[in-house]
């Protein structure tokens, strides 16, 4: 690229300005490039990174000739925009561990995360960051975490950044909305089988109360809550966590593009 004048370097940063608003959105909503997580030293190197093939692909047209500012604001609120849809989508199976975790921490009365770790947020749970940290450790361990911006490039090549709207029906609309709504449903099938265990431990508790005089149920609840559930979470962490993986992988490779009405390029 040539950069030798002071128009050049402008016309760059607009290029640059354009092509990181997309990834940037993304980012925004991936739990493991939150700002707890990830300095903005990092963020910004791989927004930087990631988006470096959509500036080249553009800059041809903004070295010829540059649109007007009002375009390119437009142009990158719409980048912004899809960008913060790519990151929702693909945040989902994040979501649905980190809500599986939540309800289970609420079942048995332990929501209160920030007294264990002060810079967590103020909704977080033990078990939520713990199931959601734990998924992101698996994916760097198995080398797939980067599977989680496999829809990135693909709507680049589908939606151009230069135009305006992308093509989305309303089919594909009530797609995308049925798959935002289903992260509760496919946290409540994770956290199914810890739930049924902690609702027949209250019941027996329940009965326990009853039958026995003197024994104070409220005390003895939460420990006997919290041990059940760590215990069956123990015996079904690795087939759940081997499910979770395959499900955000399909999710990622081929769920999220059918959602938005985007196709995998053709191999030769």
């Amino acid at each position: 690229m040539p950069t030798a004048s002071p128009l050049s370097l402008f016309v760059v940063g607009q290029v640059m300005a354009l092509s990181m608003a997309r990834v940037g959105g993304m980012i925004v909503f991936l739990p493991f490039l939150t700002r707890q997580q990830t300095t903005a030293a990092v963020r910004g190197a791989l927004c930087l990174a990631l988006s470096l093939p959509a500036a080249f692909q553009v800059w041809p047209v903004f070295a010829a000739s540059p649109p007007p500012p009002e375009a390119l604001l437009l142009l990158t609120l719409k980048e912004g925009l899809i960008g913060s849809v790519l990151g929702m989508l693909a945040a989902i199976p994040f979501w649905a561990v980190r809500g599986m975790g939540t309800l289970i921490d609420n079942q048995r009365g332990a929501n209160a995360a920030q007294q264990a770790n002060p810079a967590l947020q103020a909704d977080a749970t033990l078990l939520g960051e713990l199931a959601e940290r734990a998924l992101i450790a698996l994916l760097v361990d198995l080398g797939l975490l980067q599977t989680t911006f496999a829809a990135l490039s693909v709507s680049h090549a589908q939606w151009p950044m230069l135009d305006l709207f992308p093509a989305l029906d309303a089919a594909h609309q009530r797609g995308l909305l049925q798959a935002l709504a289903g992260t509760l449903t496919q946290a409540l099938l994770l956290a199914g089988p810890p739930l049924l265990l902690l609702l027949m431990v209250e019941l027996g508790l329940a009965i326990a109360s009853t039958a026995v005089q003197g024994f104070d149920v409220y005390a003895s609840a939460m420990a006997v809550k919290s041990v059940s559930a760590l215990l069956i979470l123990a015996l079904i962490a690795v087939p759940l966590f081997d499910k979770v993986v395959d499900d955000s992988l399909r999710w990622w490779q081929e769920g999220m593009l059918q959602t938005l009405g985007l196709t995998l390029p053709a191999t030769r």
